[in-house]
C-alpha cells in the first residue's frame, strides 16, 4: 500500500494528495524504523532471553548479526561474542551461506567418521572442507558428551565453519565460529545451552536467579557491611534479576564464607534456598531490590507532579518565574515535561522545594510547614 493510500480515505482523496505531492504541498510521510538500542531494549526487557538480560548484550548482538545480514531476533539467539570473537550456531551459519546468492555448499560426504563439505562461490568450485573423527582426537573432542552422543552433527558443524572461514570472507567479514569451537556448552543442533556468565557445562546456569535467592543476596550483602549498589556495580548489573541462578548461587556461597569468617552472618543464611524467608526479614527499600524492581524506572505519580507544582508557586508566586524554575530544574534533570520525572526524580525535587522553603520561612521568622493546595497546571509542565 502507497503513502498515499495510507492518508486518504478515498481514490478521490488519494489522487488530491498525490497531486499536492508532485507541486510540493505535502511532504512524503516516511516510517522511522526502530533503532538498535530501542529493540535492544524490548529484547532485554521482555525476559524471554534469559543470557541476554541487559541492552548493552542484546544490542552487541544485533549489531554483529546485522553485518552478516541476521536478523534481529536471530541474532540474540544464534549469535554470541565472547573475548572479541563471534560465534554462531551451525544452522544459523548454514543459512547465511545458502541465502547469500554468492555462496553455496554441497555435502560430499557425511557419516559417523568425517563429514566433507564442497563450497562454491558464483556457482564455481571453491574448495572442500573435510572435519574427520582423527581430527577430532587430535583436538582432544572426542570425550565431550555432544562428541560421543551426536558425532554427525558435530562433524558437519566443524566442516561447515571451516569452510565459512575459509571460502565465505565476503560474508562474514572475518573469522566465524560455531559456539562449541569457543568452548560454550551446545546441544546436539550445535546451539548455546550454557549462560555466557559461568554454569556448569551442562546447561544449567540460563535460568534466571529467583526470588528467594535476591532475598538471600540483600541480607548477606548488608551482613558483610557491602552496600546492594556496590555489589551490583561490581557484577556489573543494574537489576538483582539479571543474574542467573547459578551466578546467585556461587555469589550467595561466597558472601556466607565471608560473613562467617567476620561473625556477621544472618540467621536466615543458613536456610536452604527453597524456603522462603519471614515476611519481616528484609525493609522495604531491601525488598523492593530483591523483586528486581528498578525503582529509578518507576515514574512519577500525578499526586507527586501536583506537589511540585504547589511547591513550587508557594515558593515563587509569579507565574512566569515559578514557570522559568520549573523548567530549569527539569532541564537538569534531562527532563522537558514533569510527566517525564521518575519517581526518585520527583522525590528529590519535592524534598528539595520543601528545604528552600522551610530555609525562606525560617529567614523570616515563620513556621516551617508549607501547606498546599493541589496546584492549577501551569503552559507545558503537565
Amino acid at each position: 500500500m502507497s503513502t498515499a493510500e495510507q492518508t486518504a480515505d478515498s481514490p478521490v482523496e488519494a489522487a488530491i494528495v498525490n497531486d499536492m505531492r508532485e507541486v510540493g504541498l505535502m511532504p512524503e510521510i516516511r516510517r522511522r524504523e526502530a533503532t538498535v538500542m530501542e529493540l535492544a531494549a524490548v529484547i532485554a526487557g521482555s525476559r524471554d532471553f534469559p543470557d541476554c538480560r541487559t541492552p548493552e548484550k542484546a544490542a552487541v548482538r544485533i549489531l554483529a548479526g546485522r553485518e552478516m545480514g541476521v536478523s534481529p531476533i536471530a541474532s540474540v539467539i544464534g549469535i554470541r561474542v565472547n573475548a572479541g570473537r563471534v560465534s554462531m550456531d551451525a544452522t544459523l551459519m548454514a543459512g547465511c551461506i545458502k541465502r547469500s546468492g554468492r555462496y553455496d555448499y554441497k555435502v560430499s560426504a557425511h557419516t559417523n567418521d568425517v563429514c566433507a563439505l564442497v563450497f562454491f562461490e558464483n556457482g564455481e568450485t571453491a574448495g572442500e572442507s573435510a572435519f574427520s573423527m582423527t581430527d577430532a582426537k587430535q583436538a582432544g573432542l572426542e570425550k565431550k558428551d555432544t562428541w560421543k552422543g551426536y558425532p554427525r552433527n558435530m562433524l558437519f558443524a566443524r566442516a561447515l565453519s571451516n569452510g565459512a572461514r575459509w571460502y565465505c570472507a565476503g560474508i562474514f567479514g572475518g573469522s566465524i565460529y560455531t559456539h562449541e569451537e569457543l568452548g560454550i556448552a551446545v546441544d546436539d543442533e550445535g546451539r548455546a545451552v550454557e549462560s555466557e556468565a559461568g554454569g556448569n557445562g551442562n546447561g544449567v546456569g540460563n535460568e534466571l536467579c529467583t526470588r528467594d535467592q535476591r532475598q538471600q543476596l540483600c541480607q548477606l550483602v548488608e551482613a558483610v557491611g557491602d552496600s546492594m549498589p556496590q555489589f551490583m556495580a561490581k557484577m556489573g548489573i543494574r537489576l538483582l534479576d539479571e543474574l542467573s541462578g547459578y551466578e546467585a548461587t556461587k555469589e550467595i556461597k561466597r558472601l556466607e564464607k565471608r560473613a562467617a569468617k567476620a561473625g556477621t552472618a544472618p540467621a536466615e543464611s543458613a536456610r536452604p534456598i527453597g524456603t522462603p524467608p519471614p515476611s519481616s526479614a528484609l525493609s522495604p527499600a531491601q525488598q523492593t531490590i530483591a523483586d528486581g524492581f528498578d525503582e529509578s524506572r518507576r515514574p512519577s505519580t500525578p499526586d507527586q507532579r501536583d506537589a511540585i507544582l504547589g511547591l513550587a508557586q508557594f515558593l515563587v508566586p509569579d507565574e512566569n518565574e515559578c514557570h522559568e524554575m520549573l523548567v530549569n530544574a527539569l532541564a537538569r534533570r534531562n527532563c522537558r515535561k514533569l510527566a517525564e520525572l521518575s519517581h526518585l526524580q520527583a522525590t528529590a525535587l519535592i524534598e528539595a522545594l520543601q528545604a528552600k522553603i522551610k530555609t525562606a520561612r525560617a529567614e523570616k521568622g515563620e513556621a516551617d510547614n508549607c501547606p498546599f493546595d493541589p496546584a492549577p497546571r501551569l503552559p507545558g509542565m503537565s
